[in-house]
C-alpha cells in the first residue's frame, strides 16, 4: 500500500478525529518523519536554486610565459593562456606596464613637514623632520630605528633641517637650514662635525636647502635658498662654488648626484633638472608644464645605479621618471591622501633594490614604491 492510500485509509477510518489526532497516527505508522523529510528536501533545493541565480564573479585576467609545448613572448600566448595586450607585459601571471611602479606601504610617526630623504647602502631611510626639528631612521619597511635632534642651535640640535644626505661609509650629512650650517653625525646620530656662519661669501651659507655627497671622493654639494648658487666642501673645508646667475639663473631647492659623480641641480622655478660641470650646463631635462616628462615646481631629484632620474614633481603632485639620456620612461601619482597619491611630494631616494621612498610635506608620511616588473621583496 502507498503512502498516499493508507494515509486515506486512516483518515477514513477516523473521519471526526482533529488534525493533531491523526498526524499522531501518521507519526505512529513513521510517515511523518517521511513526509516532513521528504518536504525538507524540497526546501533545500528551493534555497539552491536561489543562490545559484546570477553569473558567477570573473576571474582576474591571467597570462601564461608558456602553454603546452610553446613559449610565449613577454605578451603571454593569447588564447586560454592569457595575452596582455599592446605595451604590456607578462609577469609572475600577471599584465604589467614594465618600467613602472607599485605602491608598498606608507608610514607617518608623527612626522610634521617632512623634508630631505635619504637612503644608506644598507637601505635605511633617513628623513628630515623639519617642524620637529629632528632626524628619524627608519628601516626599509618603516620600522623606527633612531631619531636625534631637538629644537635650538648647539650641537646635535636643529633649526628646521631640510636637506639630508648619506656618504658610502654611512655617515650623515644634514642642511640645519635655519641655523645657516651643516651638521655631520655617525649612522647611529652621534655628532661628528659642525659649520658653517649666516652669509654670502665662500664658504657662508644663507639657508641651506639641499646636499648631496659624491659617492666615489666624499665631495659635499649644497644649495641654498638664500643665494643663487651651489657650493662644494670637503666637509668644512670650502672648495668652489658654482653661480647659478651666470647658468641663466634659477630658485633651487635640491642638488644630486650620481655613482659617476655627475651632477644634477634641480631649478624649481624653471621646472627642469640641469647636469652641471665646470660651472657649465652640460644637459637639461625636461619643460615645464603637467603632461608626461613635464615638470612643475620640482623639489627634489634622486639618480638610481643605472642612472634614471626620479624627480619629485611637486608642483603636479607625481613622480616623474627620465633614463640617462633625459628621456621620459613613466611616471605615476596624482593629487590626494590615498595609497599613491601625493599631496606636495618634496624628498626622494632610490635603495639598492630600485625601491623608491618620497615624503609628502602636506600628507606627513613618506610613502616605498616598487618596481612593477621584477618585483622585489613582496
Amino acid at each position: 500500500m502507498t503512502e498516499q492510500e493508507l494515509e486515506g485509509t486512516v483518515s477514513h477510518q477516523v473521519q471526526g478525529w482533529t488534525r493533531r489526532a491523526v498526524a499522531g497516527v501518521l507519526a505512529g505508522c513513521g510517515l511523518a518523519s517521511m513526509l516532513g523529510k521528504e518536504a525538507e528536501a524540497k526546501k533545500k533545493n528551493k534555497k539552491k536554486k536561489k543562490k545559484g541565480k546570477g553569473s558567477p564573479k570573473p576571474t582576474p585576467p591571467t597570462c601564461k610565459p608558456t602553454c603546452g609545448d610553446r613559449t610565449c613572448g613577454d605578451n603571454g600566448c593569447g588564447g586560454s593562456c592569457g595575452t596582455c595586450g599592446a605595451g604590456k607585459i607578462c609577469e609572475e601571471g600577471q599584465c604589467l606596464a614594465p618600467n613602472s611602479y607599485e605602491f608598498d606601504r606608507l608610514w607617518y610617526h608623527g612626522l610634521e613637514n617632512p623634508w630631505g630623504l635619504a637612503v644608506d647602502h644598507e637601505d635605511n631611510v633617513f628623513v628630515a623632520d623639519s617642524n620637529h626639528h629632528r632626524i628619524v631612521k627608519f628601516s626599509s619597511t618603516g620600522d623606527v630605528l633612531l631619531e636625534w635632534g631637538s629644537n635650538g642651535d648647539e650641537p646635535g640640535e636643529f633649526s628646521q633641517p631640510a636637506g639630508v644626505a648619506v656618504s658610502k661609509t654611512g655617515q650623515v650629512y644634514v642642511a640645519d637650514s635655519k641655523n645657516h650650517r651643516i651638521q655631520k653625525f655617525s649612522n647611529t646620530g652621534q655628532g661628528l662635525l659642525s659649520w658653517g656662519t649666516p652669509g654670502v661669501g665662500s664658504g657662508q651659507l644663507q639657508n641651506p636647502n639641499g646636499i648631496a655627497v659624491n659617492p666615489e671622493d666624499g665631495t659635499l654639494y649644497i644649495v641654498e635658498s638664500g643665494t643663487n648658487r651651489v657650493q662644494w666642501f670637503a666637509d668644512a673645508t670650502h672648495l668652489a662654488t658654482w653661480e647659478l646667475e651666470e647658468l641663466g639663473g634659477f630658485d633651487t631647492r635640491s642638488v644630486t648626484v650620481d655613482k659617476d659623480g655627475k651632477v644634477y641641480v634641480v631649478n624649481t622655478s624653471g621646472g627642469l633638472i640641469h647636469r652641471i660641470s665646470g660651472n657649465t650646463i652640460e644637459q637639461t631635462i625636461s619643460s615645464q608644464g603637467s603632461g608626461n616628462g613635464q615638470l612643475s615646481g620640482p623639489w627634489d631629484a634622486a639618480v638610481d645605479a643605472n642612472g634614471n632620474i626620479f624627480v619629485a614633481d611637486r608642483g603636479n603632485n607625481r613622480i616623474q621618471v627620465f633614463d640617462k639620456n633625459g628621456a621620459f620612461v613613466t611616471g605615476w601619482g596624482t593629487f590626494g591622501g590615498g595609497d599613491g597619491q601625493f599631496k606636495q611630494p618634496m624628498g626622494i631616494d632610490v635603495d639598492s633594490q630600485g625601491n623608491v621612498y618620497v615624503t609628502e610635506l602636506a600628507n606627513a608620511r613618506v610613502q616605498k614604491f616598487r618596481p612593477a616588473v621584477a618585483r622585489r621583496n613582496r
